[in-house]
């Protein structure tokens, strides 16, 4: 049928035509998609309820923040408005400004430490014994210390190596003494009492030493014309090396140690007591503690206490120990060289204290501890903290054991090495049938 159908309509243009265009839409309709289905829309979502947390009963403790240092320039503290070293703003308050250290701290800190001290003393009383042995006898040596009749042989001259080693040595083991009590109590360090900066300030100790050693060698040889002008009789001699070396090591220490116990430990501690508002107050006590423990007549004793009084306030005033160590060493310095050289009394025989000579050295003491704070606020002596030469001694010390350590460690495995490497050797060496 399409057979018969197809020539008709091939030869009918208007067939034709209609083909064509049929044709001509149907290629058109392809280039174009077809028309997308509608899209429904999604379900809305559920709105989600704000839930109000309920107020905590709990309240959180806040961390408090690190005490600032109480240390304040000096030029800052002298103004006449402005004096928070008396106030409770210094070194007396260490104590008070850290959190963990109670009231109860300095009462379990002074026992702990009179123990440890007792043990240092009973050792050093020993070595001084066999010290003493071939310059004097064992009995004489005991009746000296216990006082039971005068002092014989090498224990009249004070300037004995012997004698140093015991009146100065039995106060210079306070030093160890006082470190080792601080870190059983574990309540502050032992750079606290040094200064607010946590070190020596090692310049301002020479500075300070240099100035009062000047006017102290000054009023001691001034001391010495008036007696010879009075008649008194010395005889001058050449002074032992062991003698020097004591007077320029051990006496030092021993006066850095008096320092630390009284112008720090005591001070720190009358400092937590005493209320901020009094604390021009604080350096009494440690002063009369200070003074008690002097066997002088009452005129020489309150030179002691002049001395423990300005070295307090300077510690107070400058934040740290400097000055008074430096007041308190040239002052013992210049009297054990001036006794090395035989300016004493060889009598043996107390003398009252003139009260001029007292009062000539309460002047040379505030005259050193003006000259030190003129050098604090005029050229600065101290404000910077400087370097810590006692924590850069210990840690090359630790880092030199250390290498020595392991050096010797190294030492040890390679020995160890090479015999087990001579051992294989000379098994593989051995015959077959003679290998255990």
């Amino acid at each position: 049928m399409y057979a018969f159908i197809l020539p008709y309509v091939l030869e009918n243009p208007v067939m034709r035509f209609a083909l064509s265009m049929r044709r001509i839409c149907s290629m058109t309709m392809a280039h174009f998609p077809a028309p997308p289905a509608p899209v429904t829309p999604a379900p809305p979502r559920p709105r989600i309820p704000v839930v109000t947390m309920p107020e905590l009963s709990y309240t959180a403790p806040r961390i408090p923040d690190p005490p600032a240092t109480t240390y304040r320039r000096p030029e800052e503290l002298v103004r006449t408005h402005q004096l928070g070293w008396l106030r409770g703003a210094s070194y007396a308050s260490t104590l008070r400004d850290t959190a963990r250290n109670p009231r109860w701290t300095p009462l379990a800190t002074v026992p702990i430490f009179l123990v440890i001290y007792n043990v240092f003393s009973l050792a050093v009383l020993v070595a001084v014994v066999f010290s003493a042995l071939g310059q004097l006898s064992i009995d004489s040596f005991l009746d000296f210390t216990l006082n039971m009749r005068p002092a014989t042989d090498i224990t009249a001259d004070p300037a004995n190596a012997t004698v140093i080693i015991f009146q100065f040595g039995s106060v210079a083991i306070m030093l160890p003494g006082l470190w080792w009590t601080l870190k059983i109590m574990k309540r502050q360090s032992f750079g606290s009492l040094s200064s607010v900066f946590g070190h020596l300030r090692w310049a301002a100790v020479l500075k300070s030493t240099l100035v009062a050693f000047v006017l102290f060698a000054g009023l001691n040889a001034g001391s010495v014309l008036v007696d010879i002008a009075s008649g008194a009789q010395y005889s001058l001699r050449l002074p032992s090396l062991a003698t020097l070396l004591l007077a320029v090591t051990l006496v030092p220490v021993q006066c850095a140690t008096e320092e630390y116990v009284f112008r720090g430990l005591l001070l720190q501690a009358a400092g937590l007591w005493i209320p901020r508002s009094a604390h021009f107050l604080v350096p009494i006590l440690p002063a009369l503690i200070f003074t008690s423990l002097h066997m002088y007549d009452l005129v020489g004793l309150s030179t002691i206490f002049t001395l423990g009084l300005i070295t307090g306030y300077l510690t107070m005033y400058l934040g740290g120990l400097e000055a008074g160590i430096g007041m308190h060493v040239a002052n013992n310095v210049t009297i054990v060289l001036f006794e090395a050289f035989g300016f004493y009394d060889a009598s043996g025989e107390a003398a009252a204290t003139p009260v001029w000579t007292a009062v000539v050295d309460i002047t040379v003491q505030l005259l050193i501890a003006a000259i030190i704070v003129w050098g604090a606020k005029k050229r600065h002596w101290f404000d910077a903290a400087g370097p810590d030469h006692v924590s850069r001694l210990r840690d090359t010390l630790r880092s030199s054991y250390r290498r020595w350590q392991d050096a010797r460690t190294y030492k040890a495995q390679l020995k160890r090495a090479q015999k087990l490497a001579m051992q294989q050797y000379r098994y593989s060496n051995q015959p077959r049938g003679t290998r255990v």
